[in-house]
């Protein structure tokens, strides 16, 4: 199966984008001396990307932002070759800086050499984060992308009248897991067994896993709502952060909800997941998140299992009734 664009996402960390930015001159939006033309090119032969036409690069409105967009969303072999082709780039400018002034100083050569390193890697395949933080950050790039895709589910579900809260918690499960399948993910499996019951006698089911070569991506755990019932929350909460999670992956809670007044509920909800005695150690405390439509509030925290930190998403949308 093709990989889906974006879920295998580059796990370049913070301190190496910033590098970048300075390397290739990307302060002001600009890149390297390209003209809008010359880049388009550029990535077309070596990236096979039209960043002026495809979806998702076309809404940004710089070369620099369109190149931040390839960055976070593709994967690491492809973004550590157009990285090396760039530094190739800078290196005959900076030569050519040299022989016209021969006092010329590379305020970034150091940058420049570490990079190269860093991009060699990533199109071996041998990137590993060098800390915790590091890992961290590459965990949360991979997430925001499941996150996007998860909100765009969400959206349709609010669309698609057949799927709607008349429909047991398990069916509506079964749409979001068949249309992540069909946005590219490499695996998603739903219903497996995964950790623990809640029991504790037997293995647990997981509603929907994402794995991509084998490692888990996300964990996704849906319920559904017509009040703020904090008794069901709180065991679902469970299930997915400490019964289904040894591993401190990517966890989603998606609440199917069926009220009158979707604010008031979500307004209840933030309060309880602010107030909630979470199992784990919370390194960051529930935050509210942007509002992406009407019918969908989310809110985001990290977590800790055993010193490996990981971010926990609780997403809420208004699928009403028939």
């Amino acid at each position: 199966m093709q990989k889906k664009e974006g879920v295998n996402m580059s796990s370049l960390s913070a301190r190496h984008r910033e590098m970048l930015e300075y390397l290739f001159d990307m302060q002001n939006g600009y890149l390297l001396g390209f003209t809008n033309d010359t880049f388009k090119n550029f990535m077309i032969q070596h990236a096979d990307i039209d960043v002026y036409n495809m979806q998702g690069y076309n809404e940004e409105s710089s070369k620099a932002k369109k190149f931040r967009h390839f960055l976070s969303k593709e994967s690491d072999a492809l973004v550590g070759q157009i990285i090396l082709n760039l530094l190739q780039i800078r290196n005959d400018q900076i030569e050519c800086l040299r022989l016209e002034n021969e006092g010329y100083i590379d305020l970034y050569s150091k940058y420049a050499t570490e990079m190269e390193r860093v991009a060699s890697a990533m199109c071996d395949g041998a990137i590993v984060p060098r800390n915790n933080q590091e890992r961290l950050n590459a965990t949360l790039l991979s997430a925001n992308s499941v996150l996007q895709d998860l909100l765009s589910v969400c959206e349709s579900a609010c669309n698609n009248r057949t799927y709607n809260y008349s429909r047991s918690e398990d069916e509506i499960n079964d749409y979001f897991r068949d249309i992540l399948k069909a946005k590219g993910y490499e695996q998603v499996l739903d219903q497996t067994r995964h950790g623990i019951s809640m029991s504790g006698n037997n293995a647990g089911e997981v509603d929907i896993l994402l794995k991509e070569d084998d490692k888990e991506v996300a964990i996704i755990e849906g319920l559904k709502l017509d009040c703020v019932n904090q008794n069901y929350i709180k065991i679902h909460i469970d299930k997915a952060i400490v019964n289904y999670n040894a591993l401190g992956t990517a966890t989603f809670i998606v609440a199917y909800v069926r009220v009158a007044d979707f604010q008031e509920f979500w307004n209840g909800t933030y309060t309880y997941l602010k107030t909630f005695s979470y199992p784990l150690e919370v390194k960051k405390s529930v935050e509210e998140m942007t509002y992406t439509s009407a019918a969908v509030r989310c809110a985001n925290m990290i977590l800790s299992r055993d010193g490996y930190d990981f971010p926990t998403y609780f997403l809420a949308v208004n699928i009403g009734c028939a």
